[in-house]
């Protein structure tokens, strides 16, 4: 792990104004700015073609990120509270490469207390599904940092996951990778695999306070 560097002001976004020309959209736009936060509905899509729904139609906010080694940092808020929801739903940041090639790394809960997610979409017994670890300290509102490096050795995109609950103190978790070759942009995303007939979830929303890279 190293020690993430300052803030790059000309890749980072506070959300202070309307989202400007770096950011560009997979999909349907669904964010709303204002107040120095963007919010995003927890859409009931996902990237994940699991079945029996498969599908790849959540909508994902994109932007390039700089150049080699960076941390990528965001603090979202998710109004869980003490809902069971139906579903799965989570949202935070991810790293990109296309529909079958991306990590995520967000505040999710499924049916047990909320926890953060550490997971990509893998194939099993030929069958695609999302493959994660549940990470930890949680709260309605998190502070999440991917870690990237390029390995010299196979050119294999790495990220390494962060935590917090109060934004000085980090909990490193593991390692996930994207293909060499590759070029993943890195956003926000906030989605689900279903309705929820109780109507726990199906208004949640995530809302974000800022996307910052350090370097």
């Amino acid at each position: 792990m190293r020690r993430p560097g300052p803030v790059d002001p000309a890749y980072s976004d506070d959300f202070d104004h309307p989202l400007g020309a770096t950011w560009r959209w997979v999909r349907t736009p669904t964010a709303t700015v204002a107040g120095g936060t963007l919010t995003l509905p927890v859409q009931t899509q996902t990237l994940t073609d699991q079945r029996p729904k498969p599908d790849d139609d959540a909508s994902v906010l994109l932007r390039d990120p700089p150049p080699g080694a960076w941390t990528a940092e965001t603090k979202v808020t998710v109004p869980f509270g003490d809902s069971l929801p139906y579903g799965w739903p989570m949202a935070g940041l991810i790293a990109y490469a296309g529909d079958d090639d991306w990590v995520l790394l967000g505040s999710a809960t499924r049916v047990d207390p909320r926890y953060a997610t550490f997971g990509k979409e893998l194939t099993y017994d030929s069958v695609a599904t999302y493959g994660h670890a549940a990470v930890g300290p949680s709260a309605d509102t998190l502070w999440l940092r991917l870690q990237h490096r390029v390995d010299p050795a196979n050119g294999e995109h790495e990220y390494r996951a962060a935590t917090s609950v109060d934004g000085e103190r980090w909990v490193w978790h593991g390692v996930r990778t994207l293909p060499p070759g590759s070029q993943p942009a890195v956003g926000l995303v906030a989605m689900d695999r279903d309705n929820d007939p109780t109507g726990a979830t199906n208004n949640l929303t995530a809302t974000f306070d800022y996307l910052r890279f350090l370097r």
